[in-house]
């Protein structure tokens, strides 16, 4: 009797195959080499959508490869759906001091493409109108970066309106007066978390008030202000009181000069509502302002930050100074603040970190101030909980990673 038929294997069938989930693994990893990814991309079909998750993630856009870019989305619409980034570059110039090119153009054309765009970046020297990205309701986070606003109303616009907006994150940004700040037109929680102004210039009463009176900052996690103004710290209080319960990092810096408001700003703002706090930041303000020196300013607002403090929760405290600090500093509150950071509110203390950032080459200063601040807190250093970080200037101090990374 004829025996069984067996199939002759094939040669597709003699070839190992990688499982799925082991190709995802490989291709990940080379998320960094966009040339390995095209080459991945051109090998086997199969990969074409993992490699495309990496090498469209990030977008970087700017006048010269606009058309490139809205021939590309045009041409295969898929592709908008990796899109999770968009990194916008526009330099002034007398013809466009804003991008038209992407408010007036790409934006009102592609945005259909584009509802995957998570995090947004404004950079360059350009003036941009960031309502325009109301088309991207899918945004999540909002970053500028040594530009310009036309107004902080458009600001605002964006805070009221994006459902999904988590962070606004501004730095070294010039906003335009305000004129008529929006609405808000629904009555859900707000999503914003985190509020990140680093030398930026605006209205600052104008933002923090309407924060407050919309009730848009009432579950903010996060908040830096640096630098602000004595004149504003009742403004950015009345903000701090809204948000108490769910606040877990703050970092300031005051531009304090000894006037009679001093003596008063303390009684408008407090954390000692604030019992989810996690992360106490101070900035001496010799640190962004190239305008007053250590002996014009008043160094009162760090012991009174402290003294406030009632959060079970504080596991850190961060004091950035200057080299100009040094010795105004020690001469004046730095009494009180070895007091309070010894005493019992502060036993859940896990780290005391000490920026000290450099002026010139001298490194001098830098043992003074290691000695001083180990001998005054010889308890924490025992305890190994002091931590010293050293920045060459201030422009590598303000690029450092934000310390919100601890908190989340």
């Amino acid at each position: 009797m004829p025996g069984p038929e067996t199939t002759k294997p094939t040669m597709n069938d003699s070839h190992p195959r990688l499982p799925p989930e082991l190709t995802d693994i490989v291709i990940d990893h080379l998320a960094d080499n966009i040339s390995a990814l095209h080459n991945c991309s051109m090998t086997c079909k199969s990969w074409i959508p993992r490699t495309r998750t990496h090498i469209f993630k990030e977008i970087r856009l700017s006048a010269r490869n606009a058309e490139g870019f809205r021939t590309l989305i045009m041409g295969n619409n898929a592709i908008g759906k990796y899109i999770q980034e968009i990194h916008v570059h526009h330099r002034h110039s007398v013809y466009q001091p804003g991008p038209l090119w992407l408010e007036q153009d790409l934006l009102p054309q592609l945005s259909v493409h584009l509802q995957h765009v998570r995090k947004v970046v404004l950079g360059g020297d350009g003036t941009y109108s960031p309502s325009s990205f109301l088309l991207l309701s899918s945004i999540e986070a909002f970053e500028t970066k040594d530009c310009g606003v036309e107004s902080v109303d458009e600001l605002l616009s964006l805070i009221a309106s994006l459902p999904r907006l988590r962070s606004v994150v501004s730095r070294g940004t010039d906003y335009g007066l305000s004129k008529r700040p929006p609405q808000r037109l629904d009555t859900h929680p707000p999503s914003l978390r985190t509020l990140d102004f680093v030398h930026s210039f605006l209205d600052a009463d104008v933002l923090l008030d309407w924060l407050v009176t919309r009730s848009m900052g009432t579950l903010l996690e996060s908040v830096t202000a640096i630098p602000i103004g004595v004149q504003y710290i009742p403004h950015l209080g009345r903000m701090v009181r809204a948000c108490a319960a769910t606040l877990k990092h703050i970092r300031i810096s005051v531009e304090d000069i000894g006037s009679h408001e001093a003596d008063t700003w303390a009684s408008r703002f407090t954390l000692e509502d604030c019992l989810e706090l996690c992360v106490l930041e101070m900035d001496s303000a010799t640190l962004s302002s190239v305008e007053l020196l250590p002996f014009e300013l008043s160094y009162d607002w760090i012991g009174k930050l402290l003294g406030q403090v009632r959060s079970p929760r504080i596991r850190e405290v961060i004091l950035g100074i200057s080299q100009l600090d040094e010795m105004v500093l020690f001469d004046t509150v730095w009494d009180r603040v070895t007091n309070i950071l010894t005493s019992s509110r502060f036993l859940s203390l896990s780290r005391l970190i000490i920026h000290a950032v450099s002026l010139d080459s001298q490194t001098e200063w830098r043992r003074r101030l290691v000695n001083r601040v180990k001998t005054d807190l010889a308890d924490l250093d025992r305890r190994g909980l002091l931590v010293f970080e050293y920045f060459a200037s201030p422009g590598e101090y303000w690029r450092r990673r934000s310390t919100f990374s601890y908190v989340q």
